[in-house]
């Protein structure tokens, strides 16, 4: 199980890691909600402003008690971690030197040793030597890292059952999304099936790819492109930039620095390459600007509707909001010799009408 992993060398000196994961996805309970008292660096737990826990639990170096997940919070007495249920009586009890809330019935924490996994009645669920460390959690699999024997760092995936997926042999790795991660072995980045096999065909990256919206965004060679979830080309990484514009639609940059709106539902640019910068499409229409304004054309901002056809021509010096309940927010330059501009409230056919 998990000599899958391979063979561990574990080190006795880890990094002090923060007991609170920034990625934590547990639904916290935040009726029952932890809070400090002033000036003692002591935590309590309240319920709609009343006390149900007394101040007792530590705030060393920012390292708070936790909300409840899963109706445990993780809290810390002399030093150590542990965790209460909402009574304040201790389930796990105070041995850890980090401890991160529970999520689906399992939590990380780390002993001098390395990390493990625990259940919720605090039985460890790792057997053997523990993970060097254990990072966050996503779709039921954990980020693992391993000493292998000549003590390089490698990376790899863990259930919640502490069952390694595959072998720990990546030198960096990303966090699932549906159904697959990136991983990165030598100079280049591919994708893992929770299967732990490459996915074939879904080719090699220079960089780390990022999860928008259902699709991977991809850099190759210093070019950036779109693929679907299990790595299909949606849009070659031969473009500069490519942001997401939601809904399926992408901005993409090309090497002139002018920016078009690629569909993914039709596979097609909705516009060719015009626009210096454009925002997202908000209620069918999208803010975009033509040119950089200039003393004689201030004014250089308008929408598009998704046919790439002008909806309001661009006639505004910037865009404060998009549309909303179908009205936006524009700044006009009335007069080009007066530096002064006019905040509008306006319609979709641009006619400006009362802000509330």
């Amino acid at each position: 199980m998990r000599n899958a992993l391979c063979t561990l060398v574990v080190s006795a000196v880890l990094v002090a890691f923060s007991p609170v994961s920034a990625s934590a996805k547990c639904t916290a309970d935040l009726q029952v909600a932890p809070y400090a008292v002033a000036g003692q660096r002591l935590y309590g737990f309240s319920y709609m402003g009343e006390t149900v826990i007394a101040p007792q639990f530590e705030d060393i170096a920012g390292d708070k008690a936790t909300p409840f997940c899963d109706g445990l919070a993780a809290v810390r007495k002399e030093g150590s971690w542990g965790y209460i249920d909402k009574r304040g009586n201790t389930v796990v009890p105070f041995e850890y030197l980090t401890a991160r809330p529970f999520e689906n019935g399992v939590a990380t924490v780390r002993r001098a040793n390395g990390w493990t996994m625990l259940d919720r009645q605090g039985k460890p669920l790792c057997g053997g030597e523990p993970f060097f460390h254990i990072g966050p959690g996503s779709e039921g699999f954990f980020k693992v890292r391993v000493l292998d024997e000549s003590g390089e760092i490698r990376h790899g995936f863990a259930d919640t059952a502490c069952r390694a997926i595959g072998r720990a042999v990546y030198e960096e790795t990303g966090e699932f999304h549906v159904g697959v991660a990136p991983v990165k072995n030598g100079p280049t980045w591919t994708w893992l099936s929770k299967s732990g096999a490459e996915v074939a065909g879904a080719g090699a990256m220079s960089d780390i790819p990022y999860f928008w919206n259902g699709f991977w965004s991809v850099r190759v060679n210093g070019k950036q492109g779109v693929v679907g979830a299990l790595g299909e080309v949606v849009i070659p990484a031969e473009y500069n930039g490519i942001s997401s514009m939601a809904d399926g639609i992408f901005g993409v940059r090309n090497d002139k620095q002018r920016y078009a709106f690629y569909d993914t539902a039709t596979k097609r640019f909705l516009t060719d390459f015009l626009y210096a910068e454009i925002n997202a499409f908000s209620e069918g229409l999208a803010a975009v600007r033509i040119d950089e304004p200039t003393p004689h054309r201030p004014n250089v901002w308008g929408f598009i509707d998704a046919t790439g056809a002008w909806a309001i021509a661009p006639n505004f010096l910037s865009i404060e909001r998009s549309f909303v309940n179908g009205k936006a927010i524009v700044w006009v330059r009335e007069n080009i010799y007066v530096v002064s501009s006019t905040r509008r409230t306006i319609d979709r056919q641009g006619n400006t009408v009362p802000s509330k």
